[in-house]
């Protein structure tokens, strides 16, 4: 899952995409909840818009971009017992993270015992442990709720990574391989099947996650079980 940060932006209403906004003034974006933004002028008249009107100009995502999301950048994925495993993460500001989720979409025939963590990133690896649930059940389908060990986690701007450890083979809703960010160096050649969408490194399951990631870990190009992380 990537992790979002709510922030002010410009806004220009010479697109004429709102008719009750003057032409040629430059506005503040402040988003409001779901459903409504504020529109706030240079001289400061604010108009609400509304989101959920169905088309492309106001509903946020449009149906289409929703549609793309979902079917290029989510899928399922067997989990890889015995390894620590998973993909990277790009914060742009300061967060916290309080709780995190996984989903499960099928049962394995293995044990059932999941936990993920946070790792920094060193040079382009991953370093340090920052933040980890505890371990959570995979012995049943939908989802399983945890709040992260600690309490909370404070991530600033940067670059992070998102890994597991398990001793189950259930499937999980996942990363598509099409979807994480790709770092440099992480493109082996220009056929794009060399992309790496995570890394993965041998790891016995113990129930916690090691404070340093293992050296050694290997690319991969393939979908990888997320978990999300509420902030």
């Amino acid at each position: 899952m990537s992790i979002f940060k709510k922030k002010q932006t410009l806004f220009n209403a010479t697109e004429n995409c709102c008719p009750d906004v003057p032409a040629n003034n430059v506005v503040n974006l402040r988003i409001l909840n779901n459903n409504n933004l504020d529109l706030i002028l240079a001289d400061g008249t604010t108009f609400t818009v509304n989101l959920n009107r169905y088309d492309d100009k106001w509903e946020y995502p449009s149906p289409s971009l929703q549609s793309f999301l979902h079917s290029s950048h989510i899928d399922t994925e067997a989990l890889l017992p015995n390894k620590l495993t998973g993909y990277f993460i790009q914060v742009m500001g300061e967060v916290t993270i309080t709780e995190a989720n996984i989903n499960v979409t099928a049962t394995g025939s293995l044990s059932t015992d999941i936990l993920f963590g946070i790792y920094n990133i060193d040079n382009g690896y991953p370093k340090t442990l920052l933040c980890n649930t505890p371990v959570l059940s995979t012995a049943t389908t939908g989802v399983k709720n945890t709040t992260i060990v600690g309490g909370y986690q404070i991530l600033t701007k940067g670059i992070y990574f998102v890994a597991y450890s398990t001793n189950s083979d259930a499937t999980l809703l996942a990363i598509s391989k099409q979807a994480p960010i790709h770092l440099p160096g992480h493109l082996n050649s220009l056929d794009a099947s060399s992309y790496i969408s995570g890394i993965s490194a041998n790891y016995n399951y113990t129930g916690t996650l090691p404070t340093t990631f293992p050296v050694g870990g290997s690319g991969l190009y393939a979908n990888i079980p997320m978990a999300i992380f509420k902030i």
